[in-house]
Parts: structure tokens; C-alpha cells; sequence
């Protein structure tokens, strides 16, 4: 309103300079002041988007909808339901809006980088700052009801039939891992130049501004648990000494004690038997180079200067298995590989990140993986998965 005025002002100023010289008559000044007065009326009135009729899911071709939200129509049928969302949100601002379309606006915006007057063409008749209301309304309440599904590990994964179904899995690709059940991966991502603290972002490894994250992903495809966002000047080895993971998980839920029962369930399958530490069976991790080993808690590659052929070939295979379901979170949600828009104190960069790595975890309980496919390992049910 205040720039309006002030062009307004500036056409008039210009217009009693043009007559003060005698470069128009009286009657002409009065014109041109009337025809920008007019002007400017016809641009308050006017809208300054196109207001697009609203979206309907079932009118989409099935091609569109795989492009737009990454899930097809039938699944996504099956997943709203689960979520327990809210029938209706209500934004901040006013914006009422049905839970299943808050949840398709949510999907799209981290499915493609795409602006959000782009977007409104699809999801009339919102405007580009209503979509961005109820995004985050959205984002905020699928992060609360299922984040801790990457916090805390499920008890699935704790259970001892699964651990030895994990282990005999990977001991079926490589015989030098006994009793390794998930990989420990660092994950950064890249973002765009901080404005502030750059230096508390920047990975002297990586060369560039990032967060990082710490995943364990299973053979079955599943991210269980994923730390962070942590500052990217951290290196792996000290986000996995603040996590707790060891501690909290290996020594705590993935060990078991030395009975009768458990003697002769090991006896049948003796090569892929964990270790027996303090009276206890023990299941470990496979890291990447980046951490220490600790035994049989975590294992990591041999050094290039002192491995055989074999386990040279047998540390590129695991790190490629370990590091597939971390980048089919980038390639299935596009929006996060355009980094130069990952501006973090603009925008929850890290809340982004964990939003795609569960909604990849729900991709691959209902289509599986790649990593599932080289283990020979199903992932959960749907259901189950959101069940926990």
C-alpha cells in the first residue's frame, strides 16, 4: 500500500512538471491524473494470484500421481488412513483445509523442488502463502505422531528370530560377517551457505556446508534409527559416541544371555552364531571407515593398505549395500537434492530430511528395495510398520 501511494504521488508530481513548462494543457493534466487514480483502483481490485479450482485426487491419471507424490493413488489410499490425521487443519492464519489434502500438499513439496506458485495451480483455490501454512501444519503433525519411529528402536528389530534372520542374510552375501544384523552409515547433506556460523556447518571432509546424520539401516531396507541433525563440523565418530547407540542398543537390546534354549537355536545355525561375550550372544553393526572398531559391537572395513582382494571386494559391496537405503531417500524426494534452497535457518532443513526417510520407509514396506533385494530380506508390513 505505502509503494502504491508513493507511485501514485510520483505520476502526480510529474504530471504538474510537465504542465509548469508548457508541455501539456490544464485539461490534459487532468486526464493523465484521472486515467493513474483509475490505474491503480483496477490493481488494488485485482487479484494478485489465479485462484485454480481445488484438487481431486481420483480425476488424476496414474502417471501424474506417481510424478507429483511419489506413491501411487492405491497406496496412498493405504497409507492416510494410518497416519491418524486430523480430519480437517487449521492454519495459524485461518487456512482450513481436509486432512487428506494437507497430506498431499506435504507429500508433493518434498516429492519435487517446486515453488509454491506452482504448486497452487494444482491445489486450488489456496494461495502460494496458504500452501506454506499448511505444509508445515502438516509436517509438524506427521513428525509427531511417527518420528519416533527413527528415535527409538522398534522391538521388531530387537527381536532375536529377526536379528538371526538379519544376520544369516548378510552371512549369506559375505562369510566374513558372522553375526553383523544392520549397517551404521553417516549421512550428510548438503545445504546452502549459512548467512551465520558458517564455520559450525562446514565438513572439512566433505568440503562444503552440511547436517549429517547417523542412520542404521537393516538388510530388510528399514532405516531404524536415524541421529541428528548434527552441525556438519562433527565427524562421525563423535555423533556416534553422543548418540548412545552402542550403549543403548548393541549392549542393551541386541544382547542376550547363554541359555538351553538359546545354546540349541545357535547349534542349528552355528555359522552365522554371534559371539559369546561375558555369557551373552552379542549382534554388532558394519560401519563404514569413518569409525573406530570395537570388536563385536561394530566392525568396520579392513585398511586398504592391509586387506586381502577379497576384502577389499567384501568392503565395497557392504558400504554399497549400507549406503543404498540412505540415497533412495534423495532420489525418491527430489526437493532435497536442490541444495541451494536448503537454506537451514530459513527453513527446518533436518525436520525435511526425517519426514522423506520415513515416508521412504514406508515405500519400501510396500515395494521394497534394493537392499531387500540384494539381502533376499522382506521388509514389514505397512501396517505393522505403522503399528509401532
Amino acid at each position: 500500500m505505502v509503494k502504491m501511494r508513493e507511485r501514485q504521488r510520483q505520476c502526480v508530481c510529474l504530471i504538474l512538471l510537465l504542465q509548469s513548462f508548457g508541455m501539456i494543457s490544464t485539461d490534459q493534466a487532468l486526464a493523465f491524473m484521472a486515467c493513474a487514480a483509475c490505474e491503480d483502483r483496477i490493481r488494488r481490485e485485482e487479484p494478485r494470484f489465479t485462484l485454480y479450482p481445488s484438487f481431486n485426487l481420483e480425476a488424476q491419471t496414474e502417471y501424474e500421481v506417481q510424478g507429483l507424490f511419489r506413491f501411487a493413488r492405491d497406496d496412498i489410499v493405504r497409507i492416510f488412513p494410518l497416519l491418524n490425521f486430523p480430519p480437517h487443519f487449521t492454519t495459524s492464519g485461518g487456512t482450513i483445509c481436509n486432512g487428506l489434502t494437507a497430506f498431499l500438499i506435504m507429500l508433493a513439496r518434498i516429492a519435487q523442488p517446486m515453488r509454491w506458485t506452482d504448486l497452487a495451480a494444482r491445489f486450488g483455490p489456496f494461495k502460494p502463502s496458504q500452501l506454506s501454512e499448511i505444509f508445515y501444519e502438516a509436517l509438524e503433525t506427521f513428525l509427531d505422531c511417527w518420528q519416533h519411529l527413527l528415535d527409538e528402536l522398534p522391538d521388531y528389530y530387537s527381536d532375536p528370530s529377526n536379528l538371526r534372520r538379519f544376520a544369516t542374510a548378510v552371512y549369506g552375501v559375505c562369510e566374513h560377517l558372522r553375526h553383523c544384523c544392520a549397517f551404521l552409515i553417516g549421512t550428510p547433506k548438503r545445504i546452502a551457505r549459512p548467512t551465520y556460523h558458517q564455520r559450525l556447518f562446514y565438513s572439512e571432509h566433505e568440503r562444503y556446508h552440511c547436517l549429517k546424520f547417523q542412520n542404521v539401516s537393516f538388510p530388510d531396507g528399514i532405516i531404524g534409527i536415524q541421529c541428528g541433525p548434527i552441525e556438519g563440523r562433527r565427524t562421525n565418530q563423535w555423533i556416534l559416541n553422543h548418540s548412545g547407540l552402542i550403549d543403548d542398543v548393541i549392549l542393551d537390546r541386541w544382547r542376550f544371555p547363554v541359555t538351553a534354549e538359546t545354546t540349541a537355536i545357535h547349534a542349528a545355525t552355528a555359522a552365522t552364531a554371534p559371539p559369546i561375550i561375558d555369557d551373552h550372544y552379542q549382534y554388532g553393526l558394519y560401519g563404514a571407515s569413518g569409525y573406530d572398531p570395537d570388536g563385536a559391537h561394530l566392525m568396520t572395513p579392513s585398511p586398504q593398505s592391509a586387506s586381502t582382494l577379497a576384502e577389499q571386494d567384501l568392503n565395497t559391496r557392504m558400504l554399497k549395500a549400507a549406503q543404498w537405503s540412505c540415497d533412495n531417500i534423495v532420489m525418491q524426494w527430489a526437493s532435497l537434492m536442490l541444495w541451494s534452497r536448503l537454506r537451514n535457518w530459513q527453513m527446518p532443513v533436518g525436520k525435511f530430511f526425517k519426514a522423506a526417510t520415513l515416508l521412504a520407509n514406508m515405500y519400501t514396506c510396500i515395494h521394497g528395495s534394493e537392499t531387500g533385494e540384494y539381502f533376499q530380506c522382506k521388509p514389514p508390513p505397512l501396517e505393522q510398520y505403522l503399528s509401532w
